[in-house]
């Protein structure tokens, strides 16, 4: 034992001594500056870049060789990196048994340490492409070579390539693309077991990639051990079984690639298994594991892709290959229910995808589905969906613009196929169901506490077997059909001028309580409403525009009520029967009671729901005029309390109101005739009985016309009209003549000279006037009347009654407080706020003949002129009186009308009416007897006024 353990360290110690006196030898006799200056000289010729090489040394350790220390590689010309590569040292090992025998063989070739910057800019240009000096470097190696670097230079055929701890980064300018590999490590071996093949097995390791693109990618470690195999001969590279790790997701990989010389032929396997989601999220982009953090994905998958490549075909690139989706889970935040599935099987190839979901639940209900999509420059979808879910785990998915909320059990079965960018070509169709359901919106007026739907839909239409609803207020039942719907909200809004309108066709019957309305007047008037609606419609129309429904049916309400600011005043009840075919509702029967009038119809009313639709804030623009033809009834109706704007210069108008140019509810924009009669109608204040006539609304212009009546006693007829097209300020005009109406009652109405006059009175005329205020009408009032009156009589009181006795008295007469009034006739003419009397005559009881002629303004001045034509009876008791004292007898002279022998005396009524002053019209007298005459008479006449008054 000790014997052969002497001889092994003999043979041991003669080994490491051949190694040095080898090491020795090497550095004695082998020319390192030669080789050096040989190894840049070749190295520039075949890369066409500046080497340097600092110098060249002997390695032991790891075997014996050649180290090149400090090995730079230049860049190209325009690029900004000083160096393309540069290394600490690059370490040839050679074979030792060839070495004793001469040979220098290389074993190992190891790269140490080294960095590669690979840039490429925006027009394209890079800097690894190489291009030699010489071209023939390229074709062959010189054969002879100076001996003195024939070690060097010598066949190299190594088994090894290493590269230790590198770095490599490559940028492109023109994506704004980036990537860094560090801690760059790779092991490859080649073998050479027969003659033009050669088999190369070897692992590679980077410890850090990063990606920076639009965005920076998470920092990624790959791993990979492969084997291959290169058949010169048959011109064939294959890649045998290999393994791939990033971020610790396996792959593995084989493939060939065929005829390399000549055309790329290539087949490529790629295969992973049991892929977890979260190792896949990990290498997510910042940006988008932002967005998926509300999402809870869970779930494996196996992949199987197969890739072709052959350059001889019309369509070189070919794949194929499948996706098993296991045990996936599909959670979001907001939404209280996941999406499962036992197993989802996806199978791909050019220009199509297939995708089959088995097994699936979402918020625990079943749902399968069966998906295929091809041509993905045109897509073109087929496939079909089935499921069921509780609609209210959508509800965070829903707009809150609309404050829409959704609740029920619904279910579905859909097929469809077609274009996807074409969503007009889609066809699809299947059936849609729910229970339970349960529905609010912003515009709706309350929630839907219970909503069932059953329906079957495809692209044209939309079968409904039923929709039933069900709020506080109100129960609607539908069934019918709709028509190119869904196309229509699905297209783009410019696109949808160009279809056809959708269509609705089907039967509406429900009842609400009219306080459902509420919501909308409130907010919009500070209104309410009560009653109940009962309808039975059938429907046919548009649903895009609600105006545009044609109903047909019945429809009642009973016991409503309204309040509203557009109402003068509130209608305590409403009931109507109607009848309702396409735009025009018959009005069968229609009561209304407000707090002063009644009112009831029969008739028609053409096109009333677009108008109470805008009225109500459902839709807007400015639809068609309603037309009504309706025969009006009331027992009373008061006008000055329900159209106080139609009246005259009501007082409900005053200077302060603010009149708009649009006119309220109660003074619709429409258009209508009928006939009224009416039991009692109080018009500006003056109540008229057995009222019957026509009426004509066109054009915002009221007509009443034919009328008949009764008023004071009398009897009445004529037409009245209201422009109201400058709204500000209305036009009245009219016409009227009355019979028998007591002349009391009249001027009471329409002068402060009531209690003055009575009897009979025939009066016509027309009148025009302006504007909504009092002061405005008054001013603007014009009036043309004649008035005549057979027998009356005059009844004076107070400062008239004193004025005109004062004067009688004087002469020894006596005046009756009350007077027959026989024949009166005048001519009344109303203009610039005055009431003017033209040429009125009467018989005033056994005084004589009254002329007068004047006015009276709306302010209560008066001024009449005129003239008293003593009676014979009355001319005579003057007469007799004045025979004393020259005044007398030269007013004998002046009143005598010697050819009748009757007196005339001048009248002069001035001052107020409340105030009037009755005297002789001085100024006429002096005209006649001169002023001297004119002075006496004065005296006299207070002189008789001071002893009536002392009286």
């Amino acid at each position: 034992m000790k014997k052969l353990l002497k001889i092994l360290l003999w043979a041991l110690g003669i080994f490491v001594g051949l190694i040095i006196l080898i090491v020795i030898a090497f550095k004695l006799f082998f020319p390192i500056e030669k080789a050096k200056a040989y190894a840049v000289e070749k190295a520039e010729e075949y890369l066409g870049r500046q080497v340097t090489i600092e110098n060249i040394d002997i390695s032991i350790w790891g075997g014996l060789g050649l180290q090149l220390v400090q090995v730079t590689v230049s860049n190209s010309e325009g690029f900004p990196e000083p160096h393309f590569l540069q290394t600490e040292n690059v370490d040839v090992k050679m074979q030792f048994w060839p070495l004793l025998a001469g040979e220098f063989r290389i074993d190992r070739f190891i790269l140490n340490n080294p960095k590669i910057a690979m840039h490429t800019r925006a027009d394209g240009a890079n800097n690894y492409t190489f291009l030699p000096k010489d071209s023939a470097v390229a074709k062959a190696i010189p054969e002879e070579i100076p001996p003195e670097t024939a070690p060097a230079a010598a066949a190299v055929s190594f088994d090894r390539f290493e590269i230790n701890n590198g770095v490599l980064d490559y940028r492109n300018d023109s994506s704004k693309m980036s990537i860094h590999l560090g801690g760059l490590n790779f092991r490859s071996a080649l073998e050479n077991p027969q003659e033009n093949v050669y088999n190369s097995t070897g692992n590679l390791d980077i410890d850090t990639v990063i990606y920076k693109g639009s965005e920076t990618w998470p920092t990624l470690a790959v791993e990979m051990v492969y084997g291959a195999e290169l058949d010169l001969f048959r011109e064939r590279f294959t890649v045998k079984q290999s393994n791939i790790d990033i971020n610790d997701i396996g792959f593995q990989i084989e493939g060939e690639f065929l005829d390399f010389r000549k055309v790329i032929n290539a087949r490529v396997n790629i295969k992973g298994e049991q892929i977890l989601a979260e190792q896949v999220l990990s290498m997510v982009p910042a940006s988008k594991r932002k967005v998926l953090s509300k999402y809870d994905i869970k779930g494996k998958c196996d992949i199987d892709v197969d890739i072709e490549y052959d350059k001889r075909r019309e369509e070189p690139l070919n794949y194929s290959g499948t996706i098993n989706l296991t045990d996936v889970s599909l959670g979001y935040a907001s939404i209280n229910g996941d999406f499962k599935f036992k197993q989802a099987l996806v199978d791909f190839k050019p220009d199509n995808v297939r995708v089959n979901i088995e097994g699936g639940t979402f918020n625990g209900q079943p749902f399968k589905g069966h998906v295929v999509l091809n041509n993905f420059d045109n897509p073109f979808i087929n496939g079909d969906f089935t499921g069921s879910t509780d609609l209210a785990v959508l509800q965070p998915l829903l707009s809150k613009k609309g404050k829409f909320e959704v609740a029920g059990n619904a279910k579905v079965d859909v097929r469809f196929s077609g274009l996807l960018k074409d969503k007009k070509d889609l066809k699809y169709s299947g059936n849609f169901s729910m229970t339970g359901g349960k529905l609010n919106a912003g515009y709706l007026p309350e929630p839907i506490e219970s909503l069932a739907i059953d329906l079957y839909f495809d692209n044209e239409v939309a079968n409904v077997r039923k929709i039933s609803a069900k709020s506080k207020s109100a129960n609607i039942n539908f069934e019918g059909r709709f028509e190119q719907v869904l196309n229509y909200y699905l297209a783009d809004s410019a696109d949808r001028p160009k279809m056809k309108k959708p269509l609705v066709t089907g039967n509406l019957e429900g009842s609400a309580d009219l306080a459902v309305l509420n919501t909308y007047i409130l907010q919009k008037r500070g209104g309410q409403m009560a009653g109940k609606v009962n309808f039975k419609l059938q429907l046919t129309g548009s649903p895009v525009n609600l105006s545009e429904l044609k109903p047909h049916g019945a429809m009642s309400i009973t016991n409503a009520s309204l309040k509203d600011t557009l109402l003068p005043e509130p209608i305590q009840n409403l009931s109507a029967k109607f009848t309702v075919v396409a735009d025009t509702f018959r009005v069968d029967s229609m009561t209304v009671q407000f707090e002063s009038s009644d009112l009831s119809m029969k008739g028609r009313v053409v096109r009333p729901v677009p108008y109470f639709l805008t009225y109500l804030g459902v839709t807007e623009g400015e639809p068609e005029k309603p037309l009504f033809e309706l025969k009006l009834t009331s027992k009373r109706f008061d006008v000055d309390k329900m159209f106080p704007e139609a009246v005259p210069g009501s007082e409900a108008v005053t200077e302060q109101t603010v009149v708009t140019t649009e006119p309220s509810l109660v003074i619709p924009d429409m258009n209508g005739t009928g006939t009224f009669s009416i039991d009692t109608l109080v018009y500006s204040k003056i109540e008229f009985s057995g009222i019957n006539g026509n009426y004509r609304v066109q054009d915002r212009k009221l007509e009443g016309y034919d009328v008949t009546g009764n008023v004071y006693a009398g009897k009445v007829n004529g037409k009245t009209s209201i422009d109201l097209n400058n709204f500000a300020s209305p036009v009245y005009s009219g016409e009227y003549k009355a019979s028998d109406v007591e002349v009391d009652d009249f001027m009471k109405r329409f002068s402060k000279f009531g209690g003055f006059l009575f009897g009979k009175i025939d009066i016509n005329g027309t009148y025009g006037a302006s504007g909504w205020n009092r002061n405005e009408f008054v001013n603007s009032l014009t009036m043309d009347a004649l008035a005549q009156m057979n027998k009356g009589k005059m009844v004076s009181s107070g400062a008239s009654y004193q004025a005109i006795n004062a004067i009688a008295s004087s002469l020894s007469l006596k005046f009756d407080q009350e007077q027959v009034v026989r024949s009166l006739a005048t001519k009344i003419v109303v203009k610039d706020g005055k009431v003017g009397v033209d040429n009125l005559k009467t018989s005033l009881g056994v005084i004589g003949d009254i002329e007068l002629g004047g006015f009276y303004d709306f302010n209560g001045g008066i001024e009449y002129k005129g003239s008293v034509l003593l009676s014979e009876e009355y001319t005579k008791k003057v007469m007799s009186f004045m025979t004393k004292g020259d005044v007398m007898g030269g007013l004998s002279g002046i009143f005598t009308d010697k050819s009748v022998e009757r007196m005339k005396l001048p009248l002069l009524i001035e001052g107020t009416v409340d105030d009037p002053k009755v005297k002789v019209d001085m100024g006429s007298l002096g005209k006649t007897a001169g002023e001297d005459l004119k002075a006496k008479l004065g005296n006299f006449l207070q002189n008789q006024f001071k002893k009536e008054d002392k009286k």
